[in-house]
């Protein structure tokens, strides 16, 4: 039996498909308008200014340091969120100044609890700091190795063949990574190594290899596993940056 129309007054379910291009949608308008506003003025980049970068729910705005910029952009945030719905996160806010080795004291807004100058923060789950020469090992740290090592150790209490073991490798493991390994500087060898010892001990049940490591990363078809090779899959992730740079217009490309 058909159920009666029902209201929608506000919002609409989880997974909803209509909901993805609804908030495409507002967030365009928001970046409409900081685009436009010429008190908002962005970072220089040769001849072209950057004010702001989106992607999905996550919005970064590069300021000239400007304590006009700042004041009007954030006052602009304010009044959008009061006819969107969508509100700033006040206590979560970071203002960081870039190429700052020693930034000043002054801050703006002083009534909101924005956090000024901290030693670092993170964006589409990539930790960043004022030092980026360590950018890598703080990102790929102990902790992020271990959680890759409980979870095989999770798996390896399944009756699983070694054809299986190499798919958890490639599809879940480096998964939880590919996106640092493809954003930042490639990790020292040491790093590399380990993780290259943390997959084959999990493949061979903590036991001598079966098969050469050469042979285990051949394809099916010639005779290997298909395992992958931890550099030379860092490599290809570096690689496919080319491709990216040839049909982008986004602004890094400017960089």
């Amino acid at each position: 039996m058909i159920s009666p129309w029902i209201t929608v007054e506000r919002g609409y379910r989880q997974g909803d498909p209509i909901s993805p291009y609804l908030f495409l949608i507002c967030s365009e308008i928001l970046a409409h308008i900081i685009r436009e506003d010429k008190d908002i003025k962005g970072y220089p980049i040769g001849e072209m200014q950057v004010k702001i970068s989106q992607f999905a729910d996550d919005t970064s705005l590069f300021l000239d340091g400007s304590e006009k910029a700042f004041e009007k952009c954030i006052s602009v945030l304010l009044k959008f969120s009061k006819t969107s719905g969508l509100k700033m996160n006040l206590d979560k806010t970071k203002c960081m100044w870039f190429g700052c080795p020693r930034p000043p004291e002054n801050i703006a807004f002083g009534n909101m609890n924005f956090e000024w100058n901290p030693k670092s923060f993170t964006v589409l789950g990539a930790e960043f700091t004022t030092d980026l020469k360590d950018i890598t090992k703080v990102n790929l740290t102990k902790k992020k190795k271990d959680n890759i090592e409980r979870e095989l150790q999770q798996w390896s209490k399944r009756k699983l063949t070694p054809f299986g073991k190499v798919t958890v490798i490639r599809t879940l493991m480096l998964a939880k990574i590919v996106h640092l390994l493809m954003a930042l500087p490639d990790p020292d060898p040491a790093t590399i190594i380990k993780l290259q010892t943390i997959f084959y001990k999990f493949l061979w049940d903590g036991k001598p290899d079966k098969v050469k490591r050469e042979v285990a990363v051949q394809k099916l078809e010639d005779g290997g596993l298909n395992m992958p090779d931890v550099k030379q899959f860092i490599t290809s992730l570096k690689i496919s940056w080319f491709r990216r740079f040839y049909h982008s217009k986004a602004a890094w490309k400017h960089f």
